[in-house]
């Protein structure tokens, strides 16, 4: 009913920022991906827990909900939400202010938003919410015109069956049944249907049991349909029909039964349950979405999926497409549950595989991303395409279309992604080589890699986690993201590409050499290393490097085998290797790896250790344990281990220190005996039982009446099973037997604390660690006067002053003040009658308790707050127009921010759904409340602070800008936009970036468009941490201002020299040109060595660098820097002089091999790694290398062309060479209108799948070889069996063949070769080298054949009572009837099949008792004209035959041809 997208374009800026600022989306970009994965950004430690909120669920409006009638959305709100809703959207038009009037729990819209009745979208956006959501229904009340008389009388009505709307067939211009409960009489009272309140026609409907079939043009359009049925006697009965297009399509020629569905008709489908799919975006982010919907399974059988049907589109509804392969929709998919652990949001930081759930792929019909509120769960999306991953981290969240309309199911076979190329080729390499993949997509398909030999799968670690299409958003982290891959020993790399709609890529591999690699790291023997005895090293799992070991020595003496054993992952020295207690050095040699050493200890025998001691203070659960001995250096410094209860503790989770071992927190967490063992080298191991308590729970002093004479109760929350677990009470160090412990209370007896003093109790309980209390006693006596504390001008660093009501006995006998636990002197404070007063600086800030005692009283108490001094507000000075959000500003200040209380403009206080004051540093005051252009004063109430007051100007109302997302790298022009308002453009004044005013000449302003020109943003800034900052000035209006992140432009792509990359050569890179790029640059740099500025040039397109820069043949990297622009770097061989490369001019022709010769030089010939043919490198096995020769396979050269040939050597110049190759001559030519023209050679032919067969010549039987001529016509796509082929030879006119038909020729039984070769050798002594051979027959000199079609029509007799139709050998009868006499006509209806040029002729012959007694011809062009007719003057039984000829002429050297 509404196009629900309308408003997406008002609403991108916002979109994206929400994506990067939230780490999620769900908000899209029109041009980006309706259905296409929803973009997240990686999000900062500090925004993790800043996920976007959820609105608050709206309910639509049922008691008013009639046209006229107002309507009230209603919600629960904390009154944030409320306060910051921005725009109000229904049926995709955005409400005006003067529309809707939002209060703290409701949404009120004014009556003529809904002209009419239906149901409406109602979507409200709030700044920093997701959006909410509802559908209001409307309907419209008729008042029946109802006359009555004194007279009228009331007739009782009977009630009509109920009508059931059609929701099967609901399309525009289909027919519909209305169906019901069978009444036949009902059914016959019926006298009028209207729809609409158009009355119908009785040939517009039909009446039949149990249902009304209404004629298909009473609904040409989609919506309700009013339909009303009226029959004599009965009540009047109404139903709603929906005519709706269809939601969901189903077609190609994949399936059987195209199909199409309503929503109604999917929405009654067998729905799944809600549940949970794992998912990974492009970005790469983690995400989850709950979802329910229709099994797309179901939908594709409905509709008849082919068994090859090989893949499946979707598109949706605004022409966004995917596409999968039939083997990726029928592959098991699966929820990963573990998805988020290790990270939340990282897609690249891989999460737990483990207890993987299958799920089926879905229309989803209701879904929502990102939160556990299933209320929030929506069908704004559907059908919304989910499924789970084959892998925990393959990317499918880019598939996830929204809005599918059109799944289309096709019998294509699907294109193949490309194999991945590494920039390294082949060969041997040096240790740490980085090794870059890609294909020339990177965004579709994802990079899959193994190093271990094995092919790649999806399960593969990944190459290009994050794709093309993000990566000048992500230029920060691309590098280390998508990382290269470091070939850090000898491996085979392999590596294939996979994604959605495309089979998986051939395997690309690389054979890599490193003969310098790194061991892994060894670990010594720390267990039993006494003096013979065997010892073992371990290692991380490597059965590379164990394969690899070729010696090991001790001391520099080579071990025979027989004295170790070696394992993937340990050595095994026997007993007797290590004879003496010292330090041995082990070193272990491995081919192509660098030498491994260690040292051993060996002990003469194991010495006992320092006793420990557990912990029996501080052995609460959870916590950090000392475990103490005597101080013993050397035992400490040989510790090697400690395990707890077997299971030994990571570095990290314990740490020895002089006479203690310190178990970190959260290791000993139950409440339990644990065995602590400790090992050291050369020393016996140690245990200690550790024993850990449960923490008891906190005790509170009594604060009520705690003194001498009354007992004391101490306060807890309830813990049963402590309660029953007290054993003992101390005060102080002695027991007390005087208490009782009830539930969250131990009551102790008075008189126990019988001083007026501080008492330590301690409560000990079994199980659990002791909990202790301070308890003050107060004395008893007289009551004091009640103080009253200062809260008028209590700031830090004022006077306090306590007032009471005066008592002068009391105010002699004070012997002590007190505040908090420090006595005040008699300096620090002063009395009076009334007021006591204590000076400046005396308290802290914060409550302070104040006890002051007197002689013969209790003590009075009161507490005394001593509140900050708030910070200084800073107003918004920019983007201060009427009606904006405003923001005032202070230096952040956590503590200062949880006491604000309450903000007042112009003395009114503001509700709490009109600010908000969650961010430190800020208070945003929303949108709407700041109205009118004057001086606000503004001022903060804080608790603990003295209110801050700041004046707030508003002035006139600016444009919003919105930053550029586009196209934001340093070297380009930036485009800031707005909504254009021509005034304010009239009244800017001046453009500022980081508060430097710009000349006009930086910019330009243009209607809704601010653009900047290359050069203003010269360097990288993040649009998070430090952004360029706009700022426009505008005469009369607020200024108005936007931050602009600038990218890192992107690096150039330097291509390197190889034509004369020598030493004593100028070496020219070249790059496509960038003048501003050029204009920026830095530096150059030589393996990370500046080159001095005369010693290189740049011009359009080429960096020269001159001789004397490169002082040797070796690998150089050279870097380029430029201002604001990654550095572009490239590897640079400067190496000998290459021999000439001479390219083949004999033998070049497509399908032969090729040798390229050049003057020997064994050294280059042995550094060669590499052969490429037009930049794509060939397998080993594809060339042959010998002195002064290089062959290439014939297969590397497909067609005839140019092919450029590159052979790499190591410390070499490339070699190259253009290798020109022939088209091989044609031996067989294809002609004719029955097929395309095409040549054939030789070696196509002998290409082709050969046959051989024996065939009889004048010498007997021969073995012949050669293409079946049936072969040869499907492949060239013929079959028709009527047409003829014409075998051409070069002496045809001597010696002519007849043509033959494709029937003929596809026959089997005469077995039609084209013959190249008999008895095993090429045809020899023939005009040509081609014969043709069939059964018993064979024609030499073949140079061909000519393919034509046959014309061919149907011939049908036109139906009379004069003759009966019957044929006669293939020729078409008329047989007169019996009782037929005299003259008649005869016709025949002619259609073409394969039409003939120009007229044809169509026979008649009349014949009786088998004589031929006239004949008849029509000459017509039968291609247009259809019927053909003659008449004769017959008896019964005669016969008349008609049949169509390509022509009837007077010649007798012309037979006509058959065409029928």
């Amino acid at each position: 009913m509404f196009n629900r997208r309308k408003w997406w374009g008002k609403l991108v800026a916002l979109c994206l920022m929400f994506a990067f600022l939230f780490g999620t989306s769900g908000l899209m970009m029109p041009g980006v991906a309706s259905g296409a994965e929803e973009l997240s950004a990686t999000v900062t430690e500090e925004e993790i827990d800043n996920e976007i909120p959820a609105a608050p669920v709206l309910n639509a409006d049922d008691t008013d909900n009639i046209i006229g009638q107002p309507v009230d959305i209603t919600f629960s709100d904390d009154g944030t939400w409320s306060g910051v809703i921005s725009g109000v959207i229904v049926a995709d038009i955005e409400l005006l202010a003067e529309q809707y009037e939002v209060s703290s729990d409701k949404i009120t819209i004014v009556a003529e938003v809904f002209a009419e009745a239906g149901d409406y979208e109602v979507l409200v956006k709030a700044a920093g919410y997701s959006d909410a959501s509802v559908f209001q229904t409307m309907v419209a009340i008729e008042v029946p015109d109802v006359s009555l008389t004194m007279n009228t009388v009331m007739e009782s009505l009977l009630t009509p069956p109920v009508l059931n709307s059609d929701i099967s067939q609901n399309r525009p211009e289909t027919a519909i049944e209305i169906t019901f409960a069978d009444d036949a009489a009902w059914r016959g009272a019926i006298t009028t249907l209207t729809i609409d309140e158009s009355e119908l026609t009785q040939e517009q409907y039909t009446i039949a049991e149990g249902k009304i079939t209404l004629v298909p043009e009473l609904f040409p359009g989609v919506k309700d349909y009013t339909i009303l049925v009226q029959a004599t006697g009965y009540e009047d009965v109404t139903v709603i029909q929906a005519i709706q297009n269809a939601w969901i399509i189903i077609t190609g020629d994949g399936v059987t039964t195209p199909t199409e569905y309503t929503r109604a008709e999917v929405e009654a489908m067998t729905c799944t349950p809600v549940r949970l799919y794992s998912t990974i975006n492009t970005w790469p982010t983690k995400k989850f979405y709950w979802a329910e919907g229709v099994k797309l399974a179901d939908l594709l059988t409905a509709a008849g999926i082919k068994p090859e049907a090989k893949s499946i589109t979707f598109k949706s509804s605004d022409g966004f497409t995917k596409s999968m392969t039939r083997d990726q929709l029928d592959a098991t998919r699966y929820y990963y549950p573990g998805l988020k652990e290790n990270h939340e949001y990282f897609g690249y930081i891989l999460g737990s595989p483990e207890n993987p759930e299958e799920v089926d792929i879905i229309l989803a019909l209701k879904s929502i991303e990102g939160s556990e509120n299933l209320d929030y769960i929506g069908s704004r999306e559907a059908p919304h395409l989910i499924m789970g991953q084959r892998w925990l981290t393959e990317q499918t969240n880019e598939i996830y279309v929204k809005y599918v309309k059109t799944i289309t199911v096709s019998t294509e076979t699907p294109a193949k992604w490309e194999t991945p190329a590494a920039d390294t080729p082949s060969g041997t390499v040096p240790a740490g080589t980085e090794v870059a993949l890609s294909t020339s997509n990177m965004d579709g398909d994802s990079i899959h890699y193994t190093t271990d030999g094995t092919n790649p799968t999806v399960e593969s670690p990944m190459y290009n986690w994050i794709k093309k299409r993000w990566w000048g958003s992500r230029s920060d982290e691309l590098a280390t993201i998508n990382h290269k891959i470091t070939v850090d020993r000898t491996m085979t790399l392999k590596a294939k590409s996979i994604g959605p709609g495309q089979t998986d890529s051939d395997i690309a591999t690389y054979e890599y050499r490193v003969t310098d690699a790194y061991p892994p790291t060894l670990t010594r023997d720390t267990t039993n290393v006494c003096v013979n005895q065997e010892i073992e090293i371990t290692f991380p799992e490597d059965q590379q490097w164990a394969d690899a070991i070729t010696a090991i020595s001790v001391d520099g003496t080579p071990l025979t085998s027989d004295k170790y054993t070696k394992t993937s992952n340990k050595i095994t020295f026997i007993p007797g290797v290590f004879t003496e207690a010292k330090d041995y050095t082990i070193t272990i040699s491995a081919t192509d790896f660098r030498d491994a050493s260690l040292v051993q200890k060996i002990v003469a025998e194991n010495i006992n250790p320092p006793a420990l001691s557990a912990e029996t203070i501080n052995n609460a659960i959870g916590q950090a344990i000392g475990l103490t001995f005597t101080e013993d250096a050397d035992w400490q410094a040989a510790i090697t281990q400690v395990s707890v209860d077997g299971v030994a503790l990571a570095v990290g989770q314990y740490t020895v220190g002089t006479g203690i071992i310190t178990i970190a927190t959260g290791i000993l967490t139950e409440a339990k005996d644990y065995t602590i063992a400790v090992q050291a080298i050369g020393y016996n191991d140690v245990t200690v039982t550790q024993t850990m308590r449960k923490i008891p729970p906190v005790l509170n002093a009594d604060t009520t009446d705690f003194i001498t004479t009354q007992p004391i109760e101490l306060t807890f929350t309830e813990d049963a099973n402590w309660q029953a677990a007290v054993t003992k009470v101390l005060v102080g160090d002695v027991a007390t037997d005087q208490y009782t412990v009830g539930a969250g209370t131990i009551t102790i007896a008075a008189g126990v604390l019988g001083e007026v003093k501080d008492y330590t109790v301690t409560v000990q309980a079994t199980g659990y660690v002791d909990t202790s209390v301070t308890q003050t006693i107060w004395p008893d006596g007289l009551e004091p006067p009640t103080l009253a504390s200062d809260t008028t001008n209590n700031a830090i660093g004022q006077p306090l002053e306590l007032a009471f009501t005066d008592n002068a006995d009391w105010r002699a006998a004070i012997t002590k003040v007190m505040a908090g636990t420090t006595e005040l002197t008699t300096e620090q404070y002063t009395q009076e009658a009334g007021k006591i007063t204590i000076l400046a600086g005396v308290l802290p800030l914060g409550e302070q308790d104040i006890v002051i005692s007197a002689t013969g009283y209790k003590n009075a108490f009161v507490v005394q707050p001593v509140v900050a001094i708030p910070p200084v507000f800073t107003p918004q000075t920019v983007n201060n127009g009427t009606g904006a959000l405003i923001s005032i500003t202070y230096p952040s200040n956590s503590t200062y921010k949880s006491a604000i209380k309450a903000v007042l403009v112009d003395g009114s206080p503001l509700a709490t759904d009109q600010y908000s004051a969650i961010l430190s540093g800020k208070i945003n005051i929303y949108k709407g409340v700041l109205n009118e252009v004057k001086d606000y004063t503004i001022v903060v109430q804080a608790q603990g602070y003295l209110d801050a007051t700041v004046i707030q100007p508003i002035k006139q109302a600016s444009p919003t800008l919105a930053k550029d997302r586009s196209s934001a790298d340093v070297g380009q022009p930036i485009d800031v936009t707005f909504t254009d308002d021509p005034t304010w453009r009239d009244a800017v004044t001046g453009v500022s970036v980081d508060s430097i005013p710009l000349g006009f000449g930086k910019y330009t302003l243009e209607a809704g468009k601010l653009t900047f020109k290359p050069g203003v943003f010269p360097e990288y800034r993040s649009s998070y941490s430090s952004p360029y900052v706009i700022l426009v000035k505008a005469n009369g209006y607020a200024d108005s201002s936007v931050t602009q992140g600038i990218n890192w432009g992107p690096a150039l792509k330097l291509t390197p020299d190889t034509t004369d990359n020598t030493i004593d050569q100028p070496i020219e890179l070249t790059f496509n040109d960038d003048p501003y790029w050029r204009s920026v640059i830095t530096d150059v740099q030589v393996d990370s060595v500046s080159v001095p500025s005369d010693k290189y040039a740049f011009t359009e397109g080429k960096l020269t660098i001159q001789p004397g820069v490169f002082l040797n043949e070796y690998l150089f990297e050279v870097r380029v820097k430029a201002a604001g622009y990654r550095d572009s770097c490239i590897s640079q061989t400067i190496g000998k002089g290459y021999p000439v490369l001479t390219a083949d001019a004999t033998d070049n022709i497509v399908g032969n091999p090729i040798q390229l010769t050049f003057v020997d030089d064994e050294i280059w010939r042995t550094k060669i790694n590499g052969v490429t043919v037009n930049s794509s490198a060939i397998t080993s096995d594809k060339y042959v290398l010998e002195a002064g020769q290089l062959t290439i396979d014939a297969s590397v050269f497909t067609a005839a062309g140019d092919y450029a040939i590159v052979v790499k050597a190591l410390n070499y110049s490339d070699a190259a060479v253009t290798q020109t190759m022939l088209a091989a001559p044609g031996v067989l030519a294809v002609a004719g209108d029955g097929a395309d023209p095409v040549s054939y050679s030789m070696a196509e032919l002998q290409a082709m799948t050969p046959t051989t067969g024996t065939y009889t010549s004048k010498s007997g039987d021969i073995s012949c070889t050669g293409v079946a001529l049936s072969d040869l016509l499907i492949a060239l796509n013929v079959s028709e069996a009527e047409w003829e082929v014409q075998i051409n030879t070069t002496d045809a006119a001597t010696y002519p063949v007849a043509p033959i038909t494709v029937a003929d020729a596809l026959d089997p039984v005469n077995r039609y070769l084209v013959t190249y070769a008999i008895d095993g050798q090429p045809i020899i002594g023939d005009a040509t080298t081609l014969r043709m051979y069939w059964s018993g027959k064979v024609i030499k000199n073949v140079t061909g054949i000519t393919i034509t079609k046959r014309p061919v029509y149907t011939v049908a007799p036109v139906e009379d009572p004069v003759y009966t139709p019957g044929t006669q050998n293939g020729i078409n009868t008329m047989t007169v009837n019996a009782g037929i006499i005299g003259l008649k006509y005869f016709g025949i209806n002619i259609a073409p099949v394969t039409p003939h040029e120009g007229n044809e002729a169509v026979v008649f012959t009349h014949t009786r008792n088998n004589a031929q007694m006239t004949i008849n011809v029509t000459k017509a062009d039968f291609d247009v004209v259809s019927i053909a007719q003659a008449g004769f003057n017959v008896l019964a039984g005669d016969v008349v035959k008609a049949y169509v000829v390509d022509d009837l002429t007077n010649s007798n050297t012309i037979n006509p041809i058959i065409l029928q």
